[in-house]
């Protein structure tokens, strides 16, 4: 189970580099992160993509995510 692995991430301080990563690979189990979530609400016309930049965790990484299901950015 996902949630035992991040259990085990937090247990040691070696392995919780890893805990993002475990997360954004979760959501079978229920887990997303928050710029997740943040491209969930774009997809659903509930956020522009301008507000969910301004507050995504890593934008960068969230401009490319939003990219690569070719999402406008003027939405």
């Amino acid at each position: 189970m996902a949630t035992g692995r991040i259990r085990d991430f937090i247990m040691d301080p070696d392995q919780t580099g890893q805990i993002q990563s475990a997360i954004s690979e979760g959501e079978y189990y229920g887990m997303q992160t928050f710029d997740q979530a943040l491209l969930k609400l774009i997809e659903e016309d509930r956020v522009s993509y301008e507000e969910a930049l301004k507050v995504a965790s890593r934008p960068q990484d969230f401009r490319l995510m939003v990219q690569g299901l070719g999402l406008g950015m003027g939405r």
